[in-house]
């Protein structure tokens, strides 16, 4: 192996204090330190979290188009309207077909893991024997498939850390959710109070 005098590069995941030891790396050997991630957003204009997200959105809409034309989905919603319960909730509207799912919260409070609208995220349903099948697609465009739980027909069970959030039959929140809005405008107290 023939050594070069030259450039030295740290490379690793975000906050695995590249910068830290790399400015004290630098400084040690009489070098000068450039942050890659600086000089990125310097050169890019948008921050590097920005261009995480956009290529993130990237790799899950290729999954997401490689696994519809596969045949692998039953059915897909994104969790960017109302997070992962509304998702849930809003698929088994249509089908009737529920969830049994226990979510992690990763030490975030139950709202945020059950209404969390952050982007690049899609619930789907599949075949279980359709799994591999998807979670190999997934890989290959670096997109995380994780298994919540399994389809039920007729309610929807969603725990996080094995407590319950919701335990209901799909009917009834359907009906909840499809007169909430005619129920909020009523501006009649009796009216309200009759119902």
């Amino acid at each position: 192996m023939h050594l070069h005098r030259g450039n030295l590069f740290l490379v690793g995941m975000p906050g695995s204090g590249k910068s830290t030891l790399g400015r004290l790396l630098a400084r040690r050997l009489d070098k000068p330190f450039f942050d890659a991630d600086v000089e990125l957003e310097r050169r890019l204009g948008v921050t590097i979290a920005v261009i995480f997200e956009l290529e993130g959105e990237a790799g899950l809409q290729h999954t997401i188009i490689e696994l519809i034309n596969a045949g692998l989905l039953d059915s897909a919603h994104d969790c960017s309207d109302g997070g992962l319960a509304t998702a849930l909730a809003k698929m088994a509207f249509t089908s009737a077909i529920g969830c049994n799912v226990d979510l992690p919260s990763n030490e975030l409070a139950p709202e945020f893991v059950l209404f969390g609208e952050d982007a690049s995220r899609v619930v789907m349903s599949c075949d279980p024997a359709n799994l591999a099948g998807i979670k190999q697609i997934a890989a290959k465009h670096s997109v995380a498939a994780d298994v919540l739980g399994e389809t039920v027909i007729g309610t929807i069970e969603i725990k996080v850390d094995g407590r319950t959030a919701v335990s209901s039959k799909i009917a009834e929140l359907r009906d909840v959710y499809e007169k909430a809005l005619e129920h909020a405008l009523r501006s009649e107290p009796a009216q309200v109070a009759a119902d």
